[in-house]
């Protein structure tokens, strides 16, 4: 049990788990490390409204539960996409804001709002900094922070008028930042080893914001930008930040990200660069690898309904190019990839997922298998 010298309470989430597999490693014989695989410990924040998002009505156990049966699988899917460069997620707690108060002592949201459902991004990451290198020694051991929220990330309001926190976004503007808000190169450093992402409507599009925003972190530039020009955002790799379903995807690494991955790998060898990421903690983490991803949870059809309000229109090749109905005819329709897992082929196989935009044979565990934290969950108490 940590003790944190504030009056509020926040939830926190630990759990046993078994080494992290891989299955191929990086040489660096320079350092007298063992691991040679970077592992990027992930301390995750949960904000109020993600948390009643997710918790509905319930409260306590049930609310957590709901919580933990999301965000499982989120961070397992991360993890699945960071593999691709053998670097690997550990996820060493989730910390929950259940009131306003407890968001408001690690995002200062009080300030920080510059509407209900709008935060201003710089001023949010630097009191998020601070409350980070103040706590350091309250908090599990771990490389990065990843906020979680519901709200906008703006760099200012666009309005002259004085500041109403209570007043939605919708009545207002401002100059949104995206969906992501972190610091390039910012890992290893106490105070800047921290983003803040959305994912909105229980649909997991925060999945790519979040190893979008590890990627800037590492020092990974957003493709089509500085030393990455020749990569364009269009194309839709990880590094090019689109999450908008209809948006050009592309499961994998832009050559630009793989290049600069390289480089700071040789550096590891003369430097202190990325150094945090082999120095393994051995406390506890939460085990998401039991998890199933996120297509194993929501089907085709649901995840359509959230975006359209209807059913998808047919499931060919859904891993690369579902169609979402517009209407109730599919006479309109959008079209996009499925989220990661999601059942593919034809409709009565079940040994066929979408994998990295590829239907492909899957053979894993059966879903009600899934027993991951169940009865292993910890309260951090903050005291007076």
């Amino acid at each position: 049990m940590f003790s944190v010298p504030w009056i509020l309470a926040l939830l926190f989430i630990v759990v046993n788990s078994e080494d992290i597999s891989t299955s191929s490693s990086v040489n660096l014989h320079d350092h007298s490390t063992n691991l040679s695989t970077p592992i990027i410990e992930v301390l995750c924040f949960i904000d109020f409204d993600t948390y009643k998002l997710h918790a509905g009505e319930t409260t306590g156990e049930k609310a957590v539960t709901e919580v933990e049966n999301y965000f499982l699988p989120f961070w397992k899917n991360v993890d699945h996409y960071f593999s691709l460069l053998n670097i690997r997620i550990s996820l060493k707690g989730i910390i929950i804001a259940r009131t306003r108060e407890e968001e408001n002592v690690f995002l200062n949201s009080q300030k920080n709002r510059l509407f209900a459902d709008a935060f201003c991004s710089l001023d949010t990451l630097i009191d998020l900094g601070k409350y980070i290198y103040s706590s350091t020694e309250n908090l599990p051991i771990h490389d990065i922070t990843i906020v979680i929220t519901q709200s906008v990330l703006c760099k200012e309001k666009k309005l002259v008028s004085e500041k109403n926190s209570t007043e939605s976004l919708i009545q207002n503007s401002c100059h949104v930042d995206g969906n992501v808000a972190t610091h390039l190169n910012g890992v290893c450093s106490e105070s800047s080893s921290i983003a803040i992402i959305r994912d909105t409507n229980k649909m997991y599009t925060g999945v790519r914001s979040a190893v979008f925003a590890i990627g800037q972190l590492l020092g990974f530039p957003k493709d089509g930008e500085n030393n990455a020009e020749e990569c364009e955002s269009k194309d839709g790799y990880f590094m090019s930040d689109n999450i908008n379903f209809d948006s050009p995807y592309k499961f994998e690494w832009s050559n630009c990200s793989i290049r600069e991955f390289q480089k700071i790998l040789r550096s590891v060898r003369t430097s202190d660069t990325w150094l945090c990421l082999f120095d393994e903690s051995h406390e506890e983490e939460i085990d998401f690898l039991k998890a199933p991803f996120p297509g194993e949870i929501l089907s085709l059809d649901d995840y359509c309904k959230k975006m359209t309000e209807y059913k998808a229109c047919n499931y060919d090749d859904v891993c690369a190019s579902l169609t979402c109905s517009s209407g109730e005819y599919c006479g309109q329709t959008i079209k996009g990839p499925a989220i990661e897992g999601s059942w593919c082929g034809s409709n009565d196989t079940a040994t066929m997922r979408c994998k990295y935009g590829k239907c492909v044979f899957f053979f894993d565990r059966k879903f009600d298998e899934y027993d991951a934290i169940d009865g292993m969950i910890q309260f951090l108490k903050i005291n007076k």
